[in-house]
């Protein structure tokens, strides 16, 4: 019994809310009263509907829009970055070859230095005993040069 009654006031109050009105003497269903609500009702739901349907549509129009135009400037700074990666890569091993060259070179001239230096040692050691030979020989002549004049 207390749904039947819950049913009529709620059909009573969606009537009243729909313009209709009816005396609850009259005797009419509530089935009658939920169909001619219904009746009365439904347009106006549906045009709500409709609207809330075309405005979803156009508010995810819009976001699809907006993310597709986030996406192509991500790409397109993905691809900037991408160019300026492979330059500096290409720089990074452009300047790896140079350094690799510029090591053999400068290990080639560590070379020359050091066979230069090595003669040169040999030069001077050389040049030494010579003078030493000659120092001793001139040393010997003056020696026997002052021991004959005695």
């Amino acid at each position: 019994m207390k749904s039947v009654k819950f049913l009529l006031i709620t059909v009573v109050g969606i009537a009243s809310f729909c313009g209709m009105a009816f005396a609850k003497d009259e005797g009419a269903s509530a089935y009658k009263v939920l169909r001619e609500a219904r009746k009365n009702v439904r347009p106006d739901m549906m045009d709500n509907v409709c609207e809330m349907r075309g405005e979803n549509d156009r508010r995810w129009a819009q976001e699809m829009e907006r993310r597709e135009q986030i996406l192509a400037a991500q790409a397109q700074r993905d691809d900037a970055q991408d160019l300026r990666l492979t330059a500096l890569e290409q720089g990074r091993e452009d300047h790896a070859a140079a350094l690799a060259n510029l090591e053999e070179r400068l290990a080639a001239l560590r070379a020359d230095m050091e066979a230069l230096a090595a003669r040169q040692q040999r030069f001077h050691r050389q040049s030494l005993q010579a003078f030493q030979k000659q120092m001793e020989a001139f040393l010997a002549q003056v020696s026997a040069d002052i021991g004959s004049e005695e």
